[in-house]
């Protein structure tokens, strides 16, 4: 294997979050948005509303902005909901690896470095890793950041390790803020069609590989 670095996003791409976390997390922003003076006539339909807004929202926050616009509420109140949203949850949650994640984890770590850059709150974050059964000792370095843009990041990672760019490999779901920031520093990028991958595709040419499945990596670095 030539690569050198392999650079993971962590929520759908090496965990289920939208099959099992989103659903949770939306239902307990939406809860703490009426706790702090939402108005709704039916929480069972905002709820449902809510998941369907997130079925076209880049992520959480824009699932919760569209439900308030549409209420015509209090938009300070988004601050509430997306606090509750990547904030740590009281619920215990369901949380599973991805098919493959943990062998694929395994077999790369062995002759590669991995390192996770994950968006969202450390405690959080991390909790759900362990309830996956994914240990943070198998990566070299973890980066939990605030920004869904990750290139910041990305470019210390390459200034640190000092590679040819063509060494470092980046995978995610997320096109803008995971994949195309990699793209722009040359990195190889790799299109994880998972969760919000699944509804916002990359066009033809704007990331190097498309995948369904995690063990398709294995190839992708062993003839990088």
């Amino acid at each position: 294997m030539k690569s050198k670095l392999i650079i993971f996003d962590l929520d759908d791409t090496l965990i289920d979050t939208s099959g099992s976390t989103i659903p949770v997390k939306l239902k307990l922003a939406l809860k703490a948005m009426l706790n702090a003076g939402l108005n709704v006539n039916d929480f069972k339909g905002a709820y449902v509303r809510l998941l369907e807004f997130n079925e076209s929202s880049l992520n959480g926050a824009e699932a919760l902005e569209k439900l308030l616009s549409e209420l015509n509420a209090n938009m300070s109140l988004l601050e509430i909901g997306t606090k509750a949203y990547y904030g740590k949850s009281e619920e215990e949650l369901k949380v599973l690896p991805l098919d493959g994640a943990l062998k694929v984890l395994d077999i790369l770590g062995l002759d590669q470095k991995l390192i996770l850059v994950s968006f969202g709150e450390s405690e959080e974050q991390l909790n759900k890793m362990k309830i996956a059964g994914i240990s943070s000792s198998l990566f070299s370095e973890v980066f939990f950041v605030n920004d869904y843009n990750k290139k910041e990041v990305y470019q210390k990672i390459m200034t640190k390790h000092d590679l040819d760019p063509k060494s470092i490999v980046v995978i995610g779901d997320k096109v803008q803020g995971d994949l195309f920031p990699a793209k722009e520093l040359g990195l190889v990028t790799v299109h994880m069609c998972w969760g919000r991958g699944k509804l916002f595709k990359p066009k033809e040419g704007e990331v190097d590989y498309s995948i369904n499945n995690l063990n398709e990596l294995i190839n992708i670095v062993e003839n990088q």
